[in-house]
């Protein structure tokens, strides 16, 4: 080894110490993200809760817990005909779509118990449900601040428990609904008291409405005795088989098998590694320079695309089927307002109009034109012709980007 490689590796051995020992010293930063993740271990992670829920409910069933949406999740449980079930939800922000609201009916009346934890918003689907609202008074808004939480329930716990990281939303009950709907739960911000825990029956199960998740959060459960809390609150659960909404299937986290985790899971390792690739990489590029073999030019295949999408057009318009183009426009069209723009296009009605020009910015009419001919075509498909065609094109060219 000449003193050329020598100098080479000390220069490199030397950058590799100086990242390790920086990457060693240096604090890893807090996770603050409201996450509600049962594997999470950051301040606002439900890992704490999914260790200890079990124990915490005090009963004989177990918790299950599903990796599924929403709406899958609810599909599941209504068709089961298992007898009744508590579903229970733990979210930062409620998934409460107007397309999940029968879900949520059916659910509940079937005698079956929801119990949703997370915030709410005025015009939350869930809320509208029991006819309650969500306060949202600026003056009385809650974010990242320290609340004071209680139970009506006494002989649960006459105590207050201190939340921190609290978002908490004030719940608004109407005079009429005062027998109806039950407050099991206050906050208490800057000397007002207000509902956030209540219960509503419907059919023959109940909704059980929680408006603060950083109450079951790992910071807020690590704290003085709020642990005696959450287990209030979740005695309200019946001894019945509960279902828990998580993002790991079963709480099995997904352990990466690579021979490698252990260096990547390392922040000081991973560095190092990758450091050691691209010194690697670099050498060999220099070492083999006048080395190399002469590389023959290669011709790049031609780019037919153009040519094939001519192909393709050409069977259409020879084949003359306009309905069948027609129906693939709309459809992609809709697909594409849902993935770029995040908008439920199952009904096409004034909300989903008002949604979409308030997102895409585009023109109001062009859009009510778009659910006109969509709405027509779909009631009679035998409109389709090469005109209308033309038209649905121009149309779709004005709404979408």
């Amino acid at each position: 080894m000449n003193n050329l490689y020598k100098k080479y590796l000390f220069f490199i051995a030397l950058i590799v110490g100086f990242i390790f020992i920086v990457e060693t010293n240096r604090k890893k930063p807090i996770n603050w993200s409201p996450s509600y993740e049962v594997n999470s271990k950051s301040p606002l992670g439900l890992y704490v809760l999914n260790q200890e829920i079990d124990s915490l409910r005090l009963t004989k069933q177990k918790v299950i817990r599903k990796n599924l949406s929403t709406y899958q999740l609810l599909d599941t449980l209504i068709k089961q005909k298992t007898g009744p079930k508590n579903l229970l939800i733990i979210e930062n922000y409620i998934d409460d779509y107007s397309s999940l609201v029968p879900n949520y009916k059916d659910f509940v009346a079937q005698g079956n118990n929801a119990f949703v934890i997370g915030n709410m918003f005025y015009d939350s689907d869930v809320l509208n449900i029991v006819n309650i609202q969500g306060h949202m008074d600026e003056q009385e808004s809650i974010n990242n601040d320290t609340i004071q939480v209680s139970l009506t329930n006494t002989k649960l716990s006459n105590a207050n428990f201190t939340i921190s990281q609290s978002s908490n939303t004030a719940l608004f009950i109407p005079d009429s609904l005062r027998n109806k709907i039950e407050v099991l739960g206050y906050g208490i911000y800057k000397g007002q008291k207000f509902p956030n825990f209540v219960r509503a029956a419907y059919g023959k199960g109940y909704f059980y409405i929680h408006t603060d998740p950083s109450a079951f959060a790992n910071i807020n459960l690590l704290n003085s005795n709020n642990h005696l809390y959450v287990e209030g609150v979740l005695s309200y659960l019946k001894d019945l088989p509960t279902y828990l909404k998580t993002n790991i299937e079963d709480n099995e986290e997904q352990e990466s098998q690579s021979m490698f985790r252990y260096i990547l899971q390392n922040d000081s390792l991973r560095w190092a590694w990758y450091l050691f690739l691209i010194s690697v990489v670099l050498f060999s590029l220099f070492h083999a320079k006048r080395k190399q073999r002469i590389i023959p030019i290669i011709k790049p295949l031609e780019n037919t695309t153009v040519q094939f999408t001519r192909t393709v057009s050409n069977l259409y318009i020879n084949y003359k089927d306009y309905e069948d183009i027609i129906h693939k426009s709309i459809i992609y069209t809709l697909e594409k307002m849902r993935r770029v723009y995040y908008i439920d296009t199952m009904v096409l009605d004034e909300k989903f109009v008002h949604l979409y020009q308030r997102k895409s910015g585009k023109s109001k009419e062009d859009i009510e034109a778009f659910v006109t001919f969509v709405e027509r075509f779909r009631a009679y498909p035998k409109i389709a012709n090469e005109e209308n065609l033309i038209k649905i094109n121009k149309i779709i060219e004005k709404i979408i980007d």
